[in-house]
Parts: structure tokens; C-alpha cells; sequence
């Protein structure tokens, strides 16, 4: 088994509920990778992603903000589509009194609204992070693709309303939720992992038959609709299952990335 480009999303997929990264599944991948390029595909944005690349100790791109970016660790360029600044500056200044903090990050840059120590989970701060703080009407913004917002729940459905003039640009999800607060996700519209997945090919020189690829949610059924080997984990959504051409015995839990792997490695 050697020359694929195998393409795994991450949350529900490659990692575990518990999301730790331990030394089987480390050196699991480093086997699979010495004669095929591993490709990190998820929702995460770039700084998140990168993060994960960096601990599982993996040499191949990342495709970040499903779809939206798509990055190499060997020096090629990077292929980035990004939200207009214009739309996050108006955005922002007409919430900015119901925002608690916002943020996004771009490369090794990670643009920070009112940095709150206990949102340091969200941020994930880098040694070699270059932080720009302040208000997102304000400073320069580059290349925001996945801009967070934490806002007041008890007026959120305000910035819901004010995002309705850009919807044929931008998606806005809600993340997770507290008491108090509410995470609430920019996205730009029409970006999709499959895209990222061809632009790749093209770059690499190979073709969708020369693809193995995992997913479990719907962010993964177009990726999964390639004409590639395409799995979907045992704990996936009907619809990716659908999409898939095989079905992984286990889920995300119980390691159903490696074993479907070791399966291909011996032969379906």
C-alpha cells in the first residue's frame, strides 16, 4: 500500500471522543505514512489544526475550516479563500456591545478580541503565536475564515439578525453554549473538503483513485463521494454512510481509522 493520499477528518473520525492523541495512534500513522501523504481534513481553523498536526508528529497538509484553507509544511503555497474583511468589521461593530470576546487565526497569526484567560482553551495560544489584540473593526484583519464570537446569550439572536444581510457570503453556527455565553462560528459559505480535496490532487499530481478517505458527519459526504477508496466510521450519520463506499467496523473509540487502514494493507 504506498502512493495513496489518505484523507482523514478529525473530530468523530481520527480522534476520540476524549480527543487525546497517545503514542499507538502517533506511531500508527507514521507507519501508514512513510509511502502515502496523510491529510488532516476538519472544521477546526488553522491555528486549532495545526496544533494537532503538530502532536501526532505528521509531515503532510492540512485542509482547516472545512474547506476554506488548505495549507503544506514543505513550502508550497498555500491555498486560502477567505471572508471579506469589510463583512467581519461591519459585523462586528454593530454587536460590538454583546460581545464578550472574538477570535480567528490565520497561519501562525491569531487575531484576539478582549482575550479572556478563561477562553484559553478556545484560543490555544502557541509559543511561536503572533497575537494581534484588539477591536476587529480596527486593526487589519488577514484572511479571516473561521472567526469565533462569544456573545451574551440573552441577545444573540441581535447578531444572528445583523449577519442575515451577508447570508449569501457567510454561515453562522452556533458552537456551544453556557449559562451566560453563547459560541458562535463564521464560516464562508460554498467552501467545502472536497474542493480542497481536488485542488490538492492537482498540486500533487494524482488522481480521486488514488484517495483513501474517512469521515462520519455531514461536513464529510462530499469528500466521502470521491472516486477514491472512501470509509465512513462506524459511529458516522446515515447519510455519510450512504456516501461511502465502505463502512468501518469501529468507531472513533475503538481506533477505526488505523484497523480500516491495516485492512486496505493486507487487501479489501
Amino acid at each position: 500500500m504506498e502512493g495513496y493520499v489518505i484523507v482523514i477528518d478529525v473530530d468523530g473520525t481520527l480522534l476520540p471522543s476524549s480527543n487525546e492523541i497517545d503514542n499507538d495512534l502517533i506511531n500508527e500513522l507514521k507507519h501508514f505514512e512513510e509511502k502515502n501523504t496523510i491529510v488532516l481534513a476538519s472544521g477546526r481553523g488553522y491555528h486549532d489544526l495545526s496544533l494537532i498536526h503538530q502532536k501526532l508528529n505528521l509531515k503532510g497538509p492540512i485542509i482547516s475550516s472545512n474547506g476554506a484553507s488548505l495549507d503544506f509544511f514543505d513550502g508550497k503555497t498555500s491555498v486560502t479563500m477567505a471572508i471579506r474583511n469589510e463583512i467581519i468589521k461591519d459585523i462586528f461593530s454593530k454587536n460590538r456591545d454583546i460581545i464578550e470576546s472574538a477570535y480567528f487565526s490565520y497561519k501562525q497569526k491569531l487575531f484576539i478580541f478582549n482575550k479572556l484567560e478563561k477562553l484559553n482553551f478556545l484560543y490555544k495560544i502557541k509559543t511561536e503565536s503572533e497575537i494581534i489584540e484588539g477591536p476587529f473593526d480596527e486593526v487589519n484583519l488577514d484572511h479571516p475564515n473561521s472567526v469565533y464570537f462569544i456573545l451574551k446569550n440573552d441577545l444573540k439572536n441581535k447578531f444572528f439578525e445583523s449577519c442575515k444581510k451577508y447570508e449569501d457570503e457567510i454561515e453562522v453556527n452556533e458552537f456551544g453554549h453556557d449559562r451566560y455565553v453563547s459560541i458562535v462560528t463564521i464560516n464562508l459559505k460554498h467552501t467545502d473538503k472536497a474542493y480542497a480535496i481536488l485542488e490538492l490532487l492537482m498540486i500533487l499530481n494524482k488522481k480521486e483513485s488514488d484517495t483513501i478517505i474517512f469521515g462520519d458527519n455531514y461536513a464529510d459526504i462530499n469528500m466521502l463521494k470521491l472516486n477514491g477508496i472512501t470509509v465512513a466510521m462506524a459511529n458516522g450519520i446515515a447519510e455519510a454512510k450512504e456516501a461511502a463506499k465502505y463502512v468501518s467496523e469501529y468507531d472513533n473509540n475503538h481506533n477505526g481509522v488505523t484497523l480500516f487502514l491495516h485492512k486496505i494493507e493486507k487487501g479489501l
